[in-house]
């Protein structure tokens, strides 16, 4: 056999082997997909494996073969992916995103994959093809058959974190066993008791706006806002989630544990290291809570994890507990604290707004004693308040795409047919930028144009097109919370304290330090000077 393939082909009988080895791999890779990793140690090893065994080949003529092997499934899968065979061969995008996903993987780990997206979308259009198997869809068409419908599509693999344990709310890429863990969690989240959280929230927001003086420096009284918004938020989020007061207390003893790094690190989902740590921290705390040895609350989130408000409600291991807790906390704290510091960048950069917002409060807070609660019900009737904060999550959230996979049969969009098993998904950054859903002045802050006489008789402010929170039944639990917690931080810093930009801070070195990896990092310190006002000294509001 091996003399007649030299003999008529005048190749090494290896060689065409390897090619034909090869083809088989391919087709069998393209019917049964695996991770890279999986397969490419397989091939290696059953490559290996079947030359020493049938052959007794040296090592370096099994290197070779391996190399050519490897480099003809290569070849072969470049050229089936921009060839009419493949399923998204009409999708326009640039040509190495639909051979390979290096290119997005790079753009990823910028910081910048929205920015690189869009653009995208402005050269191609609606439809663009971002990998070999994945597209971007840029109209606002696409987010009810994405994410609303009834039978919403499942969220692809890249909710998972390689060889993670991922049996946790956020990961899970199922519906039915998403809504299954949804449904468990759904009480904490509960319109009462949400209310019941509020004095927490209250004493934290006030303790926050104490750490804002003592941690002035210099000769102009300098504070670094987006390290203590993020203290703040960890500092909620721990006690909403086990009730554990005094047990993270960034706010008091600093980030001495670098966790605030930790969990940037973790939202990013690169390195499964980092995402060790805060789980084992997080485990440490839930056994605690589990035990008694942290006094916890009857409505904390922790006691909805471990089904103490039913019976029946399942018993989750105790791997997951942490994991769950884990990303309870990194989750609310981390997405809260980002949209907070944009809505107060964006208010320094317009003074006025700050203005207009302080006289907001003012006007609601000076009918009550200054030192009683701001209630839930009272601030979410403030109208610039909440659209402060929703034009804050409207440029706020630099999200690149929510990936669903779609579903036996496709998908029809835009009379665009897509087929079934295509990771797609509408992108939030474009859309929330979109002229057709958001007008005039769509780049820039503007909260008037939530108001009911919006920007003039032109405007279009799509409510529909907000996706910080996504849509649907994978949609974010935790929204209630993150939006109570960002009208309390906002309504009682503005309240008590004037602030500008510190002379010291560089506005442009900020905007290149915005990053985005699932979550959004802020890598130049946003530098304030806050200062008391006279009026709120003078009634004693200050203690």
């Amino acid at each position: 056999m091996s003399l007649f393939i030299e003999q008529n082909f005048g190749l090494p009988p290896s060689m065409v082997m390897s090619v034909v080895s090869a083809t088989v791999t391919t087709l069998l890779l393209h019917k049964f997909p695996l991770r890279g990793d999986t397969a490419l140690f397989g091939v290696i090893a059953a490559f290996t494996g079947a030359n020493i065994l049938l052959s007794g080949s040296t090592a370096v003529t099994v290197s070779l073969d391996i190399l050519f092997h490897l480099s003809t499934i290569v070849l072969l899968t470049v050229l089936y992916r921009v060839s009419p065979f493949h399923p998204l061969w009409k999708f326009p995008g640039p040509f190495i995103n639909k051979v390979t996903h290096l290119k997005l993987f790079q753009v990823v780990c910028s910081g910048k994959r929205h920015d690189y997206i869009n653009r995208m979308h402005e050269q191609y259009g609606v439809f663009v093809r971002t990998g070999p198997n994945t597209l971007s869809i840029n109209t606002h068409s696409a987010i009810k058959p994405l994410y609303a419908a009834s039978n919403a599509m499942e969220k692809s693999l890249a909710y998972r974190i390689g060889r993670q344990h991922s049996d946790g709310l956020f990961f899970q890429t199922g519906l039915q066993e998403h809504n299954e863990r949804r449904r468990l969690l759904a009480g904490a989240y509960s319109p009462a008791t949400l209310t019941g959280w509020m004095p927490v929230l209250e004493r934290r927001t006030r303790e926050y706006l104490s750490c804002l003086s003592a941690r002035a420096q210099g000769p102009h009284g300098t504070i670094e806002l987006s390290e203590t918004t993020r203290d703040w938020s960890y500092d909620v989020m721990g006690e909403i989630t086990f009730g554990a007061a005094g047990h993270l207390e960034l706010m008091r003893s600093g980030d001495t544990g670098g966790l605030v790094q930790n969990g940037a690190i973790v939202t990013q989902l690169i390195e499964c290291l980092e995402m060790n740590i805060w789980h084992r921290n997080a485990q440490r705390l839930i056994d605690a809570r589990k035990t008694g040895e942290i006094e916890g609350r009857s409505d904390d989130i922790a006691s909805w994890l471990l089904g103490e408000h039913d019976e029946k409600a399942p018993k989750l291991p105790s791997v997951t507990l942490g994991l769950e807790s884990a990303f309870t906390v990194l989750a609310g704290a981390d997405t809260t604290s980002g949209v907070a510091i944009f809505a107060f960048w964006y208010l320094l950069r317009n003074p006025h707004m700050y203005k207009r917002l302080q006289a907001e409060i003012d006007e609601v807070v000076r009918g009550y004693d200054p030192e009683a609660s701001l209630s839930g019900d009272l601030l979410a009737s403030l109208p610039y308040l909440n659209a402060v904060i929703n034009e804050s999550l409207r440029l706020g959230s630099p999200f690149p795409g929510l990936p669903r996979v779609v579903s036996a049969g496709g998908v029809v969009i835009d009379n665009v047919y897509i087929p079934e098993g295509t990771v797609v998904g509408c992108n939030p950054y474009a859309q929330m930028r979109s002229p057709e859903n958001f007008y005039p002045a769509p780049w820039e802050f503007k909260p008037e144009r939530w108001l009911p006489e919006g920007l003039g008789p032109d405007t279009i402010t799509r409510k529909g097109a907000l996706m910080s929170f996504s849509y649907g039944q994978f949609s974010c639990l935790g929204r209630p919370l993150a939006v109570m917690m960002m009208r309390m931080i906002l309504a009682r810093t503005v309240l008590q304290y004037d602030m500008s930009f510190a002379p010291e801070f560089d506005m442009e070195a900020f905007k290149r330090g915005i990053l985005n990896f699932r979550g959004t990092q802020f890598r130049t310190p946003l530098l304030v000077v806050a200062k008391l006002r006279s009026p709120l000294i003078n009634s004693g509001y200050v203690e």
